[in-house]
């Protein structure tokens, strides 16, 4: 019978092989929620694979680069620090597009959070660096 304290001692087995296969193939792979009955369950993953420097490419980021000027927002600005009307410094680290009322992620540069923005108060801020 399949529990969810099972799944969770299955899922630190299969994070550990996992490692094995993306330290082979130079990415990153991680599972994102399980469904399960009874008798089964499935995880799904999401492969990222690491540029020449080591660093990952997250969806949201992706999104940014192929999504942000649908919502007016600069393309350079991913990775950059902005200052909002607010005074508060944040670092624009990706885009979720399907939330069309906060679509851009920053991370608050003063407690490292992440937060989604509206795209207008970015469009408006000015960039730090």
């Amino acid at each position: 019978m399949i529990t969810k304290q099972k799944i969770q001692e299955m899922r630190k087995d299969i994070n550990e092989a996992l490692k094995a296969v993306a330290e082979k193939h130079n990415c990153t792979i991680s599972g994102g929620n399980a469904n399960y009955t009874t008798d089964s369950f499935s995880i799904k993953l999401s492969v990222v694979e690491k540029s020449s420097d080591g660093s990952t490419v997250t969806k949201e980021q992706l999104d940014w680069k192929s999504n942000a000027k649908f919502f007016g927002l600069d393309v350079e600005l991913l990775g950059k620090s902005v200052k909002l009307n607010d005074g508060t410094n944040y670092e624009i680290i990706g885009l979720k597009p399907r939330s069309r009322k906060y679509p851009v992620l920053g991370k608050n540069l003063s407690n490292g959070k992440t937060f989604k923005l509206p795209a207008e108060s970015v469009i408006n801020a000015s960039i730090v660096n």
